[in-house]
């Protein structure tokens, strides 16, 4: 019995230690990479293809559906990672409550929908959000896969689904834009992408539903999860409700450029943000019983988040006009200042992100509600507060919010695990400097009086050679990490091909 014991704990090390940590980012970047890039293609086609107001039809919907996912994968995929011994019966009974769930609130949506579409103004988008409310039966199976893909750190099956749905409803979306489909292309598109990266999910992954429920394992589950889903609905009724209230105030295209403004910075940030909380919340889980351990894991995530996030959006920032006017076309030009805006509003949130999952892998799921509900109830006292003076003053508002919420995270994350503002300075001062002097390198050839298309190839290649240049010359810490993570995930791949 001892010796099993001790087989089961060595096999837990193996699997969260630095190489197998190291192996799996490396496996969700390449994944959330590939992402990226096909995303960015098929968004550009369709940007092209589409006029403005079909992107804000399309968004008014998505929010709708946006905040009935949460209750089927909000809070439930993260409690099976954070349980340690969760079993193929926490699984069984939490795959057959979700689908419970959604079928419940596919049929509140089907029922609503010509409500909804009646309060928003567009009759049309009855059948719109009944069809796409279809993601709600779908996601009950993909929430599962995930959590079990997470919690046995086999990220490399997120690869395969991410690649192939990205492509097949890319496709999808671009054949119905090209048909005259509209604001449908986009529906087609976020419908077909969940249904396929679900089917190659359970395919690759082997995972089974069996026909078991234990109704107490579901209530010991709850006990975390409602916590965790009642903080991710308030939220998303917070980034939701800006979207709902500018396309029902003032127009879908109107919504469309503010949405717009921030397609690259939210894909980009979230896409390297979901690459590392992936990875790091089990990891972090596998740690909850040692405080200082999970605070030095802690400081290295959010050091290499925003070592690998800040130039980004730094870099859009100083790009902006010459990014939208070559990639998207002039009449995207009036989402410049909200691109802007957005990237300033995410340097906040790549701090909030390590120090979140953190309080929720440490068991502080109270903690999280909390701090979301006081985000929440300021974030909608300033949107009413401002929501009469345009969309610019929404969107400047996004700003203030987004320093306000980091000083609450700070705040609460020195007194539970004791990451406070002098660690925070310590961990991000020296990637801050770099940014800077990128920035300014980036700022002076922008000067130059040359064609957009030129001056943005100019603008990105001065940014990374001096970005990269500093940080070899200064021996960065985050540098040499993320070097040290590409440099073992190439000798392994090179090994498994050998």
């Amino acid at each position: 019995m001892s010796k099993r014991k001790d087989n089961k704990e060595s096999s837990s090390s193996n699997q969260y230690g630095k190489k197998s940590v190291l192996i799996n980012i490396g496996w969700k970047m390449f994944e959330r990479s590939s992402s990226l890039i096909i995303t960015f293609l098929i968004q550009i086609l369709l940007a092209r293809i589409l006029a403005p107001s079909d992107f804000g039809l399309a968004a008014m919907i998505t929010v709708f559906v946006t905040l009935s996912t949460i209750f089927v994968s909000g809070g439930l995929s993260s409690a099976l990672i954070q349980k340690k011994d969760a079993d193929e019966l926490d699984f069984s009974t939490i795959f057959w409550l979700n689908i419970g769930v959604s079928g419940i609130l596919y049929l509140i949506l089907f029922v609503t929908a010509p409500m909804i579409s009646q309060f928003l103004g567009y009759p049309q988008l009855t059948l719109m959000l009944r069809v796409l409310s279809l993601k709600l039966l779908i996601s009950a199976v993909n929430s599962i896969q995930t959590a079990y893909i997470s919690k046995n750190m086999m990220f490399r099956f997120y690869f395969y689904s991410t690649l192939s749905g990205k492509i097949a409803s890319g496709i999808v979306g671009i054949t119905i834009a090209v048909l005259g489909g509209g604001a449908w292309a986009l529906i087609g598109q976020a419908l077909s992408l969940q249904f396929l990266e679900t089917v190659v999910l359970w395919s690759k992954a082997k995972w089974r539903p069996r026909k078991k429920f234990s109704l107490e394992r579901a209530r010991n589950l709850y006990s975390f999860a409602w916590k965790i889903m009642l903080m991710t609905f308030i939220e998303a009724i917070r980034d939701q409700l800006r979207n709902l209230l500018i396309g029902k105030k003032y127009s879908s295209e109107a919504l469309a450029y503010y949405d717009k403004g921030f397609l690259f910075p939210t894909n980009i940030v979230t896409n390297i943000s979901s690459s590392l909380t992936a990875v790091m919340f089990p990891v972090l889980s596998n740690a909850q019983d040692n405080k200082d351990k999970a605070l030095a894991l802690c400081r290295r995530w959010l050091s290499v988040f925003t070592y690998s996030v800040l130039p980004v959006l730094v870099g859009l920032i100083m790009t902006a006009n010459q990014l939208v006017s070559v990639i998207l076309t002039e009449k995207w030009l009036p989402s410049v200042p909200y691109l802007q805006l957005a990237c300033i509003a995410y340097i906040a949130w790549i701090i909030e992100v390590p120090i979140r999952e953190t309080l929720k892998s440490l068991g502080h799921a109270g903690a999280i509600l909390n701090m979301q509900v006081i985000k929440t109830i300021v974030a909608l006292i300033v949107l009413f507060m401002v929501m009469n003076y345009g969309v610019m003053a929404i969107a400047i508002s996004g700003v203030g919010l987004g320093l306000f919420n980091v000083t609450v995270s700070i705040y609460v994350g020195s007194k539970l695990f004791q990451y406070n503002l002098k660690r925070l300075l310590y961990d991000t001062l020296p990637t801050i400097a770099l940014n800077i002097l990128m920035g300014c390198s980036v700022y002076v050839v922008s000067q130059l009086t040359v064609s957009d298309k030129y001056l943005l190839i100019i603008q990105i290649f001065t940014g990374v050679i001096v970005y990269v240049f500093a940080s070899i010359v200064t021996r960065n810490k985050n540098y040499l990490y993320v070097k040290e993570l590409f440099q073992t995930v190439i000798s392994r791949r090179r090994k498994s091909m050998e």
